[in-house]
């Protein structure tokens, strides 16, 4: 497994959708869990408004009348590998049998929520782990 550390200020939902789009275009599945419903309809908005001709196809855990197997991209709050998605983008604390569902992890971590202490003890021995900051709009890899 891979996991990615991005440490941030404030959650950036532009780097978000940036990362939805490299995923979609792997063809791979994502699934962004978020616990706060008012940061899922953020994370919805923004990737309806991605670029002026880009939009990021996905849906929440809300939205009904959708065959969850079929999404590239599911928002939600529920730890449920709902599409069968390879890589998972969290916001928040993950159970360690949720985790070990997905090859890729990403974890956007602010300076208060300490998710990176949270989560890498659950994290198997041979995990490669990379974390990055952001400085001058560029992701920097730091160690």
């Amino acid at each position: 497994m891979e996991v990615n550390f991005y440490y941030i200020d404030n959650i950036e939902l532009s780097s978000i959708a940036v990362l939805i789009s490299r995923i979609l275009e792997d063809k791979k599945k994502a699934i962004i869990y978020c616990q706060d419903q008012d940061m899922i309809s953020k994370i919805d908005s923004s990737l309806w408004s991605h670029g002026r001709n880009k939009f990021l196809p996905h849906i929440t855990i809300f939205d009904k009348d959708f065959d969850l197997m079929r999404q590239p991209i599911i928002i939600s709050n529920k730890q449920e590998n709902s599409n069968n998605a390879s890589h998972l983008i969290t916001l928040d604390q993950i159970d360690k049998e949720f985790i070990n569902q997905f090859s890729r992890l990403f974890c956007f971590i602010t300076k208060d929520s300490n998710l990176d202490k949270k989560i890498k003890p659950l994290l198997q021995n041979d995990c490669q782990i990379n974390s990055y900051k952001k400085d001058s709009n560029k992701w920097i890899k730091i160690d």
